[in-house]
C-alpha cells in the first residue's frame, strides 16, 4: 500500500495523526454512598414492607387524595425519603422509634434533601399517624398550601 502524498493531519507538517486523550475518570462516589441501582432496589424493598404509620398514612395519601401524586419511598440519591409530592417539592417523613437519639443525622439529611434538591423537609411523628391519622393528613395539606 502506498502513503498518499496530499493527505494531512491538519498541522500542515503531514506528521503523524494527532494523539486523542481519553477523558478523564468521573470521581469515585463517596464510600459510604451506595448506587442508584441499590437505591432502588432498597426503595422497593421498602415499599413492600412498610411500617405500621407509613402503611397509615399511605393509605390516606394513595390515589391523589389530596389532589396531587405522592410517592412513597422514593430514591434522591443517595436518600429514599418516606414520601414525597414531586409537584410541591416537598418531602415527608414519618420519625418513629428508629429516630430516637438521631436528632444531628436527621438534621443533616434534612440539609442534604434541600440542598441537594431544593426540596422542603416536614417531619411528623409516628405517634402522631397512628394515633390521630387524620391530624396528620391536616398537617400534610396545610403544608401542599
Amino acid at each position: 500500500m502506498q502513503k498518499s502524498e496530499g493527505l494531512s493531519w491538519g498541522g500542515g507538517g503531514g506528521g503523524p495523526p494527532p494523539q486523542f486523550m481519553p477523558p478523564p475518570p468521573a470521581p469515585p462516589p463517596p464510600p459510604h454512598s451506595p448506587s442508584l441501582f441499590c437505591i432502588h432496589q432498597l426503595a422497593s424493598m421498602h415499599r413492600k414492607v412498610p411500617t405500621r404509620s407509613e402503611a397509615m398514612l399511605w393509605h390516606s395519601l394513595c390515589g391523589k387524595q389530596l389532589g396531587v401524586r405522592v410517592r412513597r419511598q422514593h430514591p434522591l440519591h443517595p436518600y429514599i425519603v418516606d414520601f414525597f409530592v414531586a409537584s410541591h417539592r416537598l418531602v415527608i417523613e414519618v420519625d418513629g422509634a428508629v429516630h430516637e437519639g438521631r436528632e444531628a443525622e436527621d438534621a443533616h439529611r434534612t440539609r442534604q434533601l434541600e440542598r441537594l434538591y431544593g426540596v422542603r423537609v416536614m417531619r411528623i411523628a409516628a405517634e402522631l399517624v397512628e394515633r390521630d391519622v387524620y391530624a396528620a393528613v391536616a398537617l400534610i395539606r396545610g403544608a401542599l398550601g
